[in-house]
Formats: C-alpha cells, sequence, structure tokens
C-alpha cells in the first residue's frame, strides 16, 4: 500500500532524535544520511537519501493508476531498488565499504563467548578444533556452527586453514582464555561461598559469565582464598593443567587420583556425585571390565560405567599410555558418553 510522506517525515524526526540519521546540511533540510558513530555523517555513496524522494519512489512501486506514475520526483540512484515498506531500512541504508583486515569488536557477543568457550575446551582437552566437533560439543546442527564459524573469523576471533581446522588467533585465545577464567571462578565461589552442590553450579555459571566486571571478579577471587580449579577440577587459570590419564584405561590394582571430570554436561556431573565420584578423591580400581570401573576408596566400592570413565581423568600408578581423555566422537547423553 502507498506509504505518505507525512508519515515518513515523523518516521525521519524519530530517527534523528534517535541518531540514528542526521540531517545533510550541503543538500537541504530534507536530506537525511546514516549517522557515523559520534553522530557525524557517512559520507558519499548510497548513505544519503531524501525523505521527498523515498516518498516519491515509495509511491511509485506502490502501484500506478492509468499508466501513470503516482510519484512525480526522479528516484535517487541507489545499489538496489527499494522494495519494503519498512521505512527505517530504507532510511539507513548504509552500505559496507571497508575492505580493511578484519578487527576484533571491542566486546564479543553472548553467542560468540559460548563459541569461544567451547573451542577453548576442545584446544585444552587436545581435541581438533574444528566445526564438526564444536557441532558435536554444543549439539547443534552443522549449519548453524558454519554461520557463527564464519562470523568468529570475520570478527578476527578465529582463523581457519584449508583443512577446516580453527585456530586462535591471540585475540581470540586471550577473550577465549578470559570467558573460561571467569566461569570457572563463578563456579568454585557459587560451591565454596554460596554452598551449591558442584553438580549444579555449571549451569548457574553458564548464565553469570558473561556479564562480570573486574571489580566482581577481583571480590570473588578474594572470597575464594587459593583456591586453583573449578570444582570440577579445571585449572581457573590457563596454563596450569596436570596431564591425566582416562580412568577407563587404569589397570586393576593401580592407585589413582581424581584429576577433573572433562565432560561439564549437568546430567552427567549428576550421575558422578551420586556414584560418589568427585575431584580430589584417592582410591584404588578393584576391577573393570567393558560395562563398568570400579573403585575401593575410603572403605566404599564405587561403579561407574565404562563409557563415563572415559571422561574422568586420574593420575594413576602404574599409569597407562597418556591419550586424549575424550574420543573425538562426542557424546553428551546419559546413555553413551565415551566412545
Amino acid at each position: 500500500m502507498p506509504v505518505h510522506r507525512a508519515h515518513l517525515e515523523r518516521v525521519g524526526e524519530r530517527l534523528l532524535a534517535e541518531r540514528t540519521v542526521v540531517r545533510h546540511a550541503g543538500v537541504g533540510d530534507d536530506e537525511l544520511e546514516a549517522a557515523g558513530r559520534r553522530g557525524e555523517p557517512v559520507d558519499g555513496g548510497p548513505d544519503r537519501i531524501g525523505l521527498h524522494d523515498v516518498a516519491g519512489e515509495r509511491m511509485m512501486l506502490a502501484g500506478q493508476v492509468g499508466g501513470e506514475r503516482l510519484g512525480q520526483r526522479a528516484p535517487i540512484p541507489r545499489v538496489a531498488p527499494v522494495t519494503s515498506a519498512r521505512v527505517p531500512a530504507v532510511t539507513c541504508m548504509a552500505a559496507e565499504r571497508s575492505y580493511d583486515p578484519p578487527m576484533p569488536p571491542a566486546h564479543a557477543t553472548v553467542a560468540e563467548e559460548e563459541y569461544l568457550q567451547t573451542l577453548f575446551w576442545l584446544q585444552e582437552a587436545g581435541l581438533p578444533m574444528t566445526g564438526a566437533n564444536v557441532a558435536r560439543a554444543m549439539q547443534l546442527s552443522a549449519p548453524t556452527v558454519h554461520e557463527m564459524v564464519g562470523r568468529l573469523e570475520r570478527d578476527g576471533y578465529i582463523t581457519r586453514a584449508g583443512d577446516k581446522t580453527i585456530s586462535f588467533t591471540g585475540t581470540g585465545q586471550d577473550h577465549a582464555a578470559d570467558i573460561v577464567r571467569r566461569h570457572r571462578l563463578i563456579e568454585r565461589f557459587l560451591t565454596d561461598v554460596l554452598g551449591i552442590p558442584w553438580d549444579e553450579v555449571h549451569e548457574e555459571a553458564e548464565r553469570l559469565e558473561h556479564a562480570m566486571s573486574p571489580v566482581l571478579e577481583q571480590r570473588m577471587l578474594a572470597a575464594i582464598g587459593d583456591a586453583k580449579t573449578c570444582p570440577h577440577g579445571h585449572p581457573i587459570v590457563g596454563g596450569t593443567r596436570i596431564e591425566g590419564v582416562p580412568l577407563a584405561d587404569v589397570a586393576d590394582g593401580a592407585t589413582i587420583r581424581v584429576l577433573r571430570f572433562e565432560n561439564e554436561a549437568e546430567d552427567l556431573l549428576r550421575y558422578l556425585k551420586d556414584a560418589g565420584l568427585e575431584p580430589g578423591l584417592e582410591g584404588t580400581v578393584a576391577a573393570r571390565d567393558e560395562d563398568e570401573v570400579r573403585v575401593s576408596a575410603g572403605g566404599r566400592e564405587l561403579a561407574i560405567d565404562a563409557t563415563v570413565a572415559e571422561t574422568v581423568s586420574v593420575l594413576a600408578d602404574p599409569s597407562p599410555p597418556p591419550r586424549v581423555a575424550l574420543p573425538e566422537q562426542l557424546v553428551l547423553s546419559r546413555e553413551r558418553y565415551g566412545r
């Protein structure tokens, strides 16, 4: 339907008040153009557009009466014809003209931080940093992950090689380490200071980590004292990870100390807590087969599903050969956590 000039002018005034657009002094009072970062005009190209001309072209596109065009003024040249009645989109047609190398924005979005965190976890666990493994870890579709990985690359957080493996840029590595540190710090704070069970803090930390200020971070660090790991055994400060071996690989009779749980899915953490296993626990492997591993600790015998034992990193004596604690095929489900 036709868009009336008076309506467009009202929209223009509102956008001016919001500093989404500014008046262009060199052309006329009816000319508006997209506002820059500080409210200044963005020079050149298709950014500038007149409200009267929008009305003329809009009326022209809306229809014809007896073969005569409803709008009388010639439209301003544009990159593409205006075909939408959504006026703000028409008024703010700022074209992307920069071809400079990507520079990371001052702040990653929450979605970007979730992906950076997952990539950091893959890197830390020694798994290939690929879109396929990100999709498995986050239980997302391949197209969804592909789109976000492209966005992370455009924003300067990662690079992709010809074989599709992903690497952090310096900025991406730092940002990923920061978000992981905050996550683990919050988990420790929630457990040690607020008394929340360690199998319930992972999702809470996911919600809090993105809005944490430096002041709050320092207060939390002071509150947790000399704690070096999250409640699930992961180092709060990157680069201090102790390498272990999967509990599933340890031979009968070997002594063990649980280092950490590699998979922090809350249903899995709940299973491990119910089984009596926790980071720091010391014991002896009493028996194992293809279905379960049994550990004697503190006068009790704990039974853990063999696939769950794949995700438990331990120090063992004697120790089996080291290998990645999580297999490449990541499965986050109650029935099958390992390979």
